[in-house]
């Protein structure tokens, strides 16, 4: 039996045409008494595997019928099975990769070969199945005999049929070309394999799973250059496919690029690229095999070029020029832009101030001179080896070149920086410590000559004479230094120097006396706009260079000329001082919430510093500055600004308004903008038909108008519109005369006299205001309130009206209409009509005519709590003139002395209620 068991692996090796090189399949002999049966079963298998392999049954590849000779196990004991030993398909040997590559993939175990059955001879035989289903292959007939006999036990049953029929190749559908270069190492494939399968490959031992729908996705890492790969996929019964193959290529690496502008070797900083030349020599390379042309950013140019050089000529002076360029490859990988940034400056360190008369405080202390530059770039310079030297050569400095009278405490200069020189010792200025001192020999000149700033015998700066060839600026006898009023312009430009102005100083001299200059400090006149002069073109102010300061004169704007303010900047006005816009002139001031623009004293250091450098010596006050007036052309603007300590006023003044805005015979906008502390008004308009919106107007009036008006806002004709304004701790909120304004949602709170003060104006209207804590609340009517030939509405505020005097008037063929919720309080007052009266209720006290002392309605109008009260006769009542017309519905009538009087005019009353009158006097 183990004899023939042994043998069988020979029986059963066939060849099949060309295309077999070798079929053995793995058989088991399970439970067989006989070794003649099991060599007849095995013969028959035999047989029976020649004819399937030959009508091409499995329906599978034969090279993927891999050699398992010598599989079969000894027999059992009865009743024992035996565990068949698995096999291992295997596909064709891949070729040789260049990348990698883990070989053959490695499947789980395949069962053995369908229709291999135990059963014995006799009854029917058939062939297994081939396809998919997993039939059982031949079964031994009943009685397991040849004749068909029935097994002698269960143990002798045959084993399951499995499937072996391999999956077909998997497809890959992307990348979908494969003649391309791949940019990125990581490449996911992605296509459709036999649904449930596994998909593999030869390059790792990464794995994915085919849905249902049969798709599946696989993401890869390649290193650079080519890579060909082997796609396979496995069935759940370990079925391998043949393999789909693939050939890439990776090139995902950018070149390198370097980048060099010559001019950069000679820097003046060595923090960053600085140079005193408007040429530059710009030359970039790369070492790529590959590279197929750079991407330039030529100072915001872009462009594409084989080139590696160029030439900028006459780039621009005081320019920040930058250069950057990309290196691209044939693949499309392109390099980071290396980028270069040149400071251009062919004036990189002014002479900014000198003190040629010396700064002390008497004829001893006359030599105490000084000269100050300044670092106009954004990099510290170091000036070792620069020259400074005069015409006759008093001073002759070489800086870092010391000797025993020349000291170098320092030789840079700090980027937006100063540096002191100071003659003979650092005492000049005691209290500032000087970056050079020593000698300046015979000392400068006090009848002028020329100083000049060199580097490496290229002229950086120089000073300039009057044409009497006095020195441009300065005081012998007042010992003012000469200043420089712009660092940007030549110093060579004669009117570009001036004069300490002696309300901005900074140090002290050897007597520890205030000196009239600013040595490492801003120069007083820099601060001035357009040097204090009229200005007639177009001019910004910008915040780079704020706080600006008009000092004690009346600058005039004119000639169709526009002020712009940047955000943040602060102007400081000094004494006389203040603008006026004339001749079709504008101001566009548009702040925002965090940076406002800010109009104020001289004096207040809340806003942009201690410019007078006096700490707490000095604080501002209202009315320290005029203002600012506008009469000129419409289409100004102010937008988040702040005025603050303006509206001076003196008898025979300049005539600015007396407020810190004035707006006269044209119309402008401002708004979210704050009026504080004026002398006098806070805004005025005249003839003005602005829009005054959501602003806050607070603490002004601090000295009273001669005219006894004393409004923050005071309004004299036009037709403004003041809507949704803040008034707080002013004299009056508003005050309006003559005018056609829109008075809309203002709130009043703590003014010392009337919320609204309204006299001759009937054609203002008021709508939704309200208030607390004013000393009237409510809204004062005076003088006529309608105009003939028209009618007139009063609106619903939660202020009250109020009249204040008798003559406060209905003009005749005019009418006034009251509508329901309306409340009118009168004190020693009443209401003259000579036109018509309309008063629109429904019940009675839908409209309420009562005492200025009436709490119940309207409020605390007073604002004294319960320290008054009303009673009959505190107001006049109402007096219908002869001709005039009225139709009074709804209303109530309180307080009066006599509520109603008709002279010769109709009575039309419907729902009126009568309260607390003249007992006798009610209705006349």
């Amino acid at each position: 039996f183990l004899q023939v068991v042994k043998s069988a692996p020979k029986i059963i090796a066939i060849k099949v045409n060309d295309f077999l090189d070798k079929a053995v399949v793995s058989l088991e002999v399970s439970g067989y008494k006989a070794a003649k049966r099991a060599k007849k079963e095995i013969t028959g298998a035999a047989k029976i595997l020649k004819k399937n392999i030959q009508k091409q049954k499995p329906p599978i590849a034969p090279s993927q019928i891999v050699a398992a000779a010598g599989n079969i196990a000894p027999a059992p004991r009865p009743g024992k099975p035996i565990k068949p030993k698995p096999s291992i398909v295997k596909p064709k040997q891949p070729g040789k990769k260049t990348n990698g590559g883990a070989g053959i993939p490695k499947f789980k175990y395949i069962p053995p070969y369908p229709g291999f059955g135990g059963g014995g001879g006799g009854g029917s035989t058939s062939s297994g199945n081939s396809g998919k289903s997993g039939n059982s292959g031949n079964s031994a007939p009943a009685g397991g005999s040849e004749s068909g006999g029935q097994p002698e036990s269960e143990n002798n049953s045959p084993p399951t049929q499995s499937d072996t029929t391999p999956p077909a190749a998997p497809i890959i559908i992307s990348p979908a070309d494969f003649s391309q270069i791949f940019t990125s190492p990581d490449i996911v494939f992605s296509g459709t394999a036999e649904a449930s399968s596994t998909i593999s490959t030869d390059f790792n031992s990464a794995t994915t799973s085919v849905d249902s729908n049969g798709a599946w996705s696989l993401a890869l890492s390649f290193n650079q250059g080519s890579t060909t790969v082997d796609f396979f996929s496995a069935d759940p019964a370990g079925n391998i496919s043949s393999s789909t193959e693939v050939s890439l290529f990776v090139d995902s690496e950018a070149p390198d690029v370097s980048l060099a502008i010559s001019e950069c070797s000679d820097s003046l900083s060595s923090e960053v690229c600085l140079v005193a030349t408007t040429t530059l020599n710009i030359s970039w390379s790369s070492s790529a095999a590959d590279l197929s042309f750079f991407s330039v950013n030529d100072n915001g140019a872009f462009s594409t070029t084989t080139a590696t050089s160029t030439t900028v000529v006459d780039g621009g002076d005081d320019l920040l020029y930058s250069f950057g360029v990309s290196a691209c490859d044939i693949a499309g990988n392109c390099s980071a832009t290396s980028t270069r940034a040149v400071e251009i400056s062919t004036m990189p360190v002014v002479i900014n101030e000198v003190a040629w008369m010396g700064t002390g405080s008497n004829a001893t202390t006359s030599k105490d001179e000084w000269i100050e530059l300044y670092n106009r770039t954004t990099g510290d310079i170091d000036i070792s080896g620069w020259r400074l030297f005069s015409s006759d050569n008093g001073p002759d400095i070489v800086f870092g070149q010391d000797s025993k009278n020349k000291t170098t405490v320092n030789s840079v200069i700090p980027a937006k920086g100063y540096y002191l020189i100071e003659r003979t010792d650092d005492n000049d200025i005691s209290d500032i410590s000087a970056d050079w001192f020593g000698s300046f020999g015979n000392g400068l000149n006090d009848y002028g000559e020329f100083l000049t700033l060199s580097r490496a015998s290229t002229t950086i700066d120089k000073t300039s004479l009057r044409s009497n060839g006095k020195w441009s600026g300065g005081s012998k006898y007042s010992r003012y230094t000469m200043e420089r009023y712009d660092p940007n312009v030549s110093g060579g430009d004669v009117s570009n120097w001036g004069t300490n102005n002696s309300i901005i100083k900074n140090g002290k001299n050897v007597k520890g006396n205030r000196i009239f200059g600013t040595p490492k400090a801003r120069n007083s006149i820099n601060y001035l706009v357009n040097k204090g002069r009229e200005i007639n073109s177009d001019i910004t102010l910008t915040k780079e260079n704020s706080p600006y300061l008009v000092d004690n004169n009346i600058q005039n704007f004119q000639s169709g000329a526009v002020l712009k303010i940047e955000p943040g900047v602060v102007v400081k006005f000094y004494n006389d001082a203040g603008w006026r816009f004339i001749g079709n002139s504008k101001i566009i001031a548009r702040g925002t919430e965090s940076e406002p623009i800010v109009f104020t004293s001289f004096y207040d250091d809340e806003y942009g510093g201690d410019m007078s450098n006096d700490a707490t010596s000095t604080s501002p006050n209202p009315g320290n500055w005029y203002g600012i007036k506008i009469k000129s052309g419409d289409g100004s603007l102010l937008e988040h600004t702040i005025f603050r300590y303006g509206g001076k006023y003196y008898s025979g003044g300049p005539g600015l308004g007396t407020a810190d805005l004035t707006v006269e015979d044209c119309s402008l906008s401002v708004s979210d903008s704050v009026f504080e502390r004026s002398e006098v008004y806070g805004l005025k308009l005249f003839n003005s038909g602005s829009s005054v919106s959501n602003n806050n107007f607070r603490n002004n009036n601090a000295v009273g108008d001669p005219a006894g008006y004393d409004g923050a806002v005071f309004v004299l004709g036009g037709a403004p519109a003041i809507k949704n304004n803040i008034f707080k701790g002013n004299a009056r909120g508003i005050v309006l005369g003559g005018s056609k304004a829109l008075v809309d949602s203002n709130l009043f709170d703590l003014n010392s006299r009337e919320a609204i003060y309204s006299f001759n104006s009937p054609e203002n209207v008021f709508i939704n205001n309200s208030g607390e804590n004013n000393t009237v609340n409510g809204i004062l009517l005076s003088g006529d309130i309608t105009i003939k030939n028209s009618t007139t509405t009063l609106e619903i505020n939660k202020l009250p009206y109020v009249m204040n005097d008798f003559n406060v008037g209905v003009v005749a063929s005019s009418t006034l209409v009251v509508p329901a919720g309306i409340i009118l309080k009168a004190s020693a007052a009443g209401l003259n009509v000579f036109g018509n009266l309309i008063v629109e209720g429904e019940n009675a006290g839908d409209i309420t005519f009562t005492s200025f002392y009436d709490d119940s309605v309207g409020g605390d109008t007073n604002n004294d709590a319960t320290s008054t009260a009303p009673g009959a006769g505190q107001w006049k009542g109402i007096w219908m003139k002869p001709g005039s017309y009225s139709d009074i519905r709804g209303a109530a009538f309180k307080y009066a002395d006599t509520a109603l009087i008709y002279e010769n005019s109709p009575i039309n009353l419907e729902n009126v209620e009568f309260f607390s009158n003249n007992a006798t006097t009610t209705l006349k």
